[in-house]
Formats: C-alpha cells, structure tokens, sequence
C-alpha cells in the first residue's frame, strides 16, 4: 500500500500535536512539516523523522510527495491555505 503524503502547515501548539499523532502512523502516513520558520521546520522533522520539511507555507502545495495539507495555523489563516491547498 502507497503511503500518503500528509504535510502538517504550522508548528505550534496544535502543529506539535498533529505532527506526534502523524508520526505514529509511519507505514501509512510519510510525514511533512512546513513553517515559515525555515529552522522550526527543520527541527520538528529532525526530532520526529518526517521526510522533509518546508522553510515557506507554499511550496508544500506544488511537491508531488504531497497529498494532504493539515492546516495548523491561527484560525484567520485557514481560509486562504484551504483555498489554496484545493
């Protein structure tokens, strides 16, 4: 069975919480983070072993690895990132 490509957008509190739940689910689920933080990104995917990290929001949507978007920012932020994830 492919593995779905699920990248987790925002890295607080709530991002944390997705990425560890993301991160148990290995053999179905290739983990990927992004934050406009290029060093948060990378520590989060270091410490969780994600398969890759985003230093930018936008550049998840256009990665071929990439099937879902978790949206994990403040609330006024999900409108503009759902509209562009479809």
């Amino acid at each position: 069975m492919k593995r779905i490509g699920v990248c987790v957008i925002g890295l607080g509190w709530m991002g944390r919480v997705h990425c560890e739940a993301l991160a148990s689910l290995r053999e179905k689920v290739a983990l990927f983070v992004a934050s406009q933080d290029p060093a948060k990104a990378k520590e989060f995917a270091e410490k969780l072993g994600a398969e890759g990290w985003f230093g930018d929001y936008e550049k998840p949507f256009g990665d071929e690895r990439v099937h879902v978007i978790d949206i994990c920012l403040p609330h006024d932020l999900h409108l503009p990132t759902a509209l562009k994830a479809f």
